[in-house]
């Protein structure tokens, strides 16, 4: 009787038991350049990746995710350097597993949307994308969304640059991770990377930003990148060109498409670039900073002295070198 009750004890714990989650597999692209993501055949062990595996491209081949296909998905991605997904008109990837936390890799590039229509990077849960020189390249408006997870939920975004981040030992470009074209992050971000609106416009909107003092919010070469969500954090703020910044510079515009937006940052400014413009829009928005600003007038065969730093009527404001800024409303 004793050995019974002790068996009955064992298989009622083991019915209490929760079933682990499956572990992750490395599910890798094997395919030509320009072969379809939702080509099983493609996939070394003969199944595209599902919401717990690890997609790898790293064959020195692009691989597409084709027009309206909405269910490719992974827990996290490795795109290597000298590798691409090209993700199709009206196609979504999903990012990431719900709940859980995990990082992906973009060395390579991820262009979002083509022939004139939008695709979507859809973000499920936490999740931190880390790059050495990756681009995500975001066309013709698309966005980068979390659509499904809880609203709180982070992207994040790093570089691979082995730097301190003090002034003298920032990151560059070349071992970070950029996000840049023409679209909108419609979900909570934490940039500790590049954002850049380079010739285009995007848009930092629905869900609060944030940047580490390793974090650039940069526009140039006449592109527009316009705030509609509060945006906080270390981050430098540039409105020149990179390159050159007696040349084109971008626009930084606060409150973008008349909807109130606020920036409180700790970040240095830089307004250097010809036409560049930090401009404060809406009905109720401010741009302050405890940084330092960097402003050079430059004179334009016959057009006024540029830069421009602009506010619109009270309360709106733009203040720099400040003990303290005013809470968001």
């Amino acid at each position: 009787m004793r050995i019974l009750g002790v068996m009955t004890l064992v298989l009622t714990l083991g019915l209490g038991l929760a079933v682990p989650q499956a572990f992750a597999a490395d599910i890798v692209w094997q395919g030509d350049p320009g072969d379809n993501w939702s080509d099983d055949a493609e996939w070394v062990g003969g199944n595209e990746p599902g919401p717990s595996d690890h997609a790898i491209i790293n064959n020195g081949n692009w691989c597409k995710i084709p027009v309206n296909y909405t269910a490719a998905v992974c827990q996290r991605i490795t795109i290597a350097s000298g590798n691409e997904v090209r993700m199709k008109k009206g196609s979504v990837l999903t990012l990431g597993n719900q709940d859980q936390t995990y990082g992906s890799t973009i060395d390579g590039m991820l262009t979002i949307g083509s022939d004139n229509e939008p695709a979507t990077l859809d973000i499920k849960g936490d999740h931190t994308i880390t790059g050495d020189g990756g681009v995500i390249k975001l066309q013709f408006g698309s966005p980068i969304t979390n659509s499904v997870a809880d609203p709180q939920d982070l992207l994040t975004l790093k570089g691979n640059c082995n730097v301190t981040c003090e002034v003298l030992d920032k990151p560059t470009r070349a071992c970070s991770l950029v996000v840049t074209g023409e679209g909108a992050i419609n979900a909570p971000l934490f940039n500790d990377a590049f954002v850049v609106a380079d010739n285009s416009t995007l848009k930092l909107a629905l869900g609060d930003k944030d940047s580490g003092c390793c974090g650039f919010w940069v526009a140039m070469d006449g592109g527009t990148l316009g705030t509609k969500c509060p945006v906080a954090g270390k981050g430098a703020w540039y409105a020149q060109d990179e390159t050159d910044p007696v040349e084109y510079g971008g626009n930084i515009i606060i409150g973008y498409e008349d909807v109130d937006s606020c920036v409180q940052t700790e970040g240095n400014v830089f307004v250097t670039g010809w036409f560049a413009k930090l401009i404060v829009e809406a009905n109720d928005g401010f741009f302050c900073t405890k940084g330092s600003l960097t402003h050079r007038s430059i004179e334009g065969d016959g057009y006024d002295t540029q830069p421009v730093i602009s506010a619109g009527a009270s309360p709106n404001i733009a203040t720099f070198g400040v003990t303290t800024c005013p809470d968001c409303p």
